[in-house]
């Protein structure tokens, strides 16, 4: 009785104290964090994006990213479109820079302070009067966002410099930046890129597949941005230096904000469809729509549908309003699940609850104590997994585990020792000495002498 009390005493002390550590240390650490990955994996598919401490403040947060969105026409941006059906109305057919800076004037006047302009504005001759009308009115927005189609070409050119206040270092950048595609001038000589208040990001790469949706490329020691990614983060008044690119998983847009999924060669892995917007306002009914309007029209993009333009430029500015929207929207790009941590109470309770457990089979057999303690060990495992399944909380096993592994070893190597007693050996009967007489020698027996035998006689004649 002596030896199971003592037995159990340790493995309770044991016990306790490997529990009280686990508890004290595993918060926040990257055991924890290795652990809840570990429940992760066997439950939800890659990609996802892992953050969080697992603490009540910061608690555990999987960003789910999806491979398909739909594009809703609520979703859509605010659009200024161009269309054939603008002939007449304007000065020249397709607009000239004049033209433009009437629509950018009557954009200004319904109330557009953020102007994205999805098209390339340029001319083989402009008159200097109305380009300087078309600088003036394009400086008149808050902020405006260009668009230029890039190429690579044997003699490169110096980064403009509203693409260089758009760009990042290739520091910023974590992946294998070879996979990006290069490029080296703007495919369009001559193109307006706007003044100080403008940003420019590239429409299409000469090259590349248009249907790929490329967000970022490589021109020098920058890497550019995309026009529908820059247009994004203009809107949503996130500093460009603020963003996280990791190539083949997401770009984070700000320190708080949300991800868009990308593949290695900084593509987007959204597939959507197009769709119309809610808002869509023909360029040429701009000159009579009234000045105020409950509509908010404080940010808008412009398209170019005209038939004129070559078809990639045509299918990029089909598209350009439901990429914006899919960029733009939390729940296009990604799913958020937050895991906070099982309260203190309940975590306290189980690790009792297991202390208890380990002390009470202490004192049974060793096999017998092996068994329950692995069954301990089994249960733990099971109820993280079920507490991560059903509650949507994170419940860590290890403080468990590490009391369970500290009482096992304490109980195995405390077990008692079989006594062995050595059974006394049984009496011999000393048997009866019987004596003998003396054997003499016995007399040899005279052997029997021969007879002689008698000869016989010879007969006589």
């Amino acid at each position: 009785m002596k030896t199971v009390l003592h037995r159990r005493a340790i493995v309770m002390m044991m016990a306790a104290l490997a529990a009280a550590v686990c508890y004290a240390v595993m918060p926040s650490s990257s055991v924890d964090r290795m652990a809840f990955e570990w429940t992760l994996r066997g439950s939800i598919n890659p990609p996802y994006i892992l953050t969080g401490t697992g603490t009540n403040l910061q608690p555990w947060q999987i960003t789910l990213m999806k491979h398909e969105a739909e594009v809703l026409p609520a979703m859509m941006p605010r659009m200024i479109s161009l269309r054939d059906s603008c002939a007449g109305t304007f000065q020249d057919s397709p607009p000239s820079a004049i033209d433009f800076a009437v629509i950018f004037s009557n954009a200004r006047r319904i109330g557009v302070k953020h102007m994205g302009f999805s098209s390339m504005l340029a001319w083989p001759a402009v008159d200097p009067i109305a380009l300087a009308a078309l600088e003036e009115e394009m400086a008149a927005f808050d902020r405006i966002v260009l668009a230029a189609p890039l190429a690579r070409g044997l003699q490169p050119d110096a980064l403009p410099p509203s693409m260089r206040r758009a760009s990042l270092a290739k520091n910023q950048v974590r992946g294998d930046l070879k996979n990006l595609p290069r490029v080296n001038r703007v495919a369009v000589p001559d193109g307006i890129l706007g003044g100080e208040n403008a940003l420019t990001g590239f429409s299409i790469l000469e090259g590349e597949d248009v249907r790929k949706k490329p967000l970022i490329a490589v021109w020098d020691d920058r890497v550019v941005l995309s026009f529908a990614l820059l247009f994004v983060l203009e809107n949503a008044a996130i500093p460009i230096d603020s963003i996280e690119i990791e190539l083949g998983k997401s770009i984070k847009l700000g320190k708080s904000g949300w991800h868009i999924p990308i593949d290695d060669y900084g593509q987007l892995a959204i597939e959507f469809q197009a769709a119309d917007s809610q808002h869509d306002l023909a360029a040429e009914q701009l000159i009579d729509a009234p000045d105020s309007s409950s509509i908010d029209w404080n940010a808008a993009l412009f398209r170019d549908l005209q038939s004129t333009q070559e078809r990639v430029s045509l299918q990029f500015a089909q598209e350009i309003g439901a990429l914006v929207a899919v960029i733009a929207d939390r729940s296009s790009t990604a799913e958020v699940r937050t895991f906070f941590p099982v309260s203190n109470a309940w975590q306290i309770g189980i690790l009792t609850a297991c202390v208890v457990f380990l002390t009470v089979y202490a004192g049974k057999s060793n096999m017998i104590c092996m068994v329950m303690y692995s069954l301990c060990a089994a249960l733990a495992i099971l109820g993280q997994w079920l507490v991560w399944s059903f509650a949507g909380q994170w419940f860590n096993a290890l403080p468990c585990l590490a009391s369970i592994a500290a009482g096992g070893f304490v109980a195995w190597f405390t077990r008692p020792q079989p006594v062995l007693t050595t059974l006394p050996k049984p009496a011999v009967r000393p048997e009866p000495i019987i004596q003998t007489p003396p054997k003499t020698p016995a007399k040899k027996a005279a052997s029997p002498r021969k007879s002689a035998s008698p000869r016989k006689r010879k007969k006589s004649g």
